[in-house]
């Protein structure tokens, strides 16, 4: 850790930051049971790209044609990217809509449906994090840092859940480079409608983090 390169220390450096200013807005949102704005992600992406204020706050204005793993992804275009980002913000503001999400987009993949209230309730806190953070990857609204961007956002939609905590973007983000094959098949099967693997992902993440920190805790 004390030989980290200086560029990768200020991107963590920055996430933190990110994700600090996040929670510190929507405690406040939820304190005041106010509505997340539609600047939201453009204040949290400013943060995180501190280290490259050229694109930091800004959508992208051109086509994005990325390859991932040797697949060819096209993301939205340029001009439907407010639009779609409005969309998915009204999506995690409306938790109404969420269930019926769940039901649609989920249990017709799942054999065995998890009958016990409290499975069923993990389920959905987990499949709607996935779920959001999926549809940010597909908008794809900025230049550079679309991937912390989205787990800052699953991580932040969890810990109102109370399943994250505020380390938790950065440790998911290690984890998770150390074996990217994994997060990239559940993103390719969600793209295909299937959230099942991504939810069964993210519990094992999150099961990871978990006892990283306790053994932190304990030391």
């Amino acid at each position: 850790m004390l030989n980290m390169i200086p560029s990768m220390r200020r991107k963590i450096n920055d996430l933190r930051r990110a994700t600090s200013a996040a929670a510190g807005q929507l405690d406040k949102i939820e304190r005041k049971k106010l509505q997340l704005p539609g600047s939201f992600f453009l204040g949290i992406h400013k943060i995180l790209l501190a280290h490259n204020i050229k694109e930091a706050g800004k959508y992208r204005t051109a086509l994005h044609e990325l390859k991932i793993e040797g697949k060819t992804f096209n993301p939205s275009e340029p001009w439907l990217i407010q639009a779609e980002i409005l969309n998915l913000i009204e999506f995690i503001n409306n938790k109404r809509r969420w269930a019926p999400m769940y039901k649609k987009a989920f249990l017709k993949y799942v054999v065995n449906k998890p009958t016990k209230k409290i499975d069923r309730e993990l389920t959905i806190k987990l499949f709607i994090a996935w779920y959001i953070h999926h549809k940010f990857v597909i908008i794809h609204p900025f230049t550079d840092g679309n991937g912390k961007m989205a787990r800052l956002l699953m991580c932040l939609v969890l810990r109102f859940e109370h399943l994250s905590e505020l380390t938790y973007p950065v440790m998911i983000n290690s984890i998770i480079n150390k074996n990217k094959d994994k997060y990239l098949d559940a993103l390719n099967a969600a793209d295909g409608g299937n959230y099942v693997a991504g939810v069964n992902y993210l519990f094992q993440i999150l099961n990871k983090a978990y006892k990283a920190t306790a053994r932190n805790l304990r030391q």
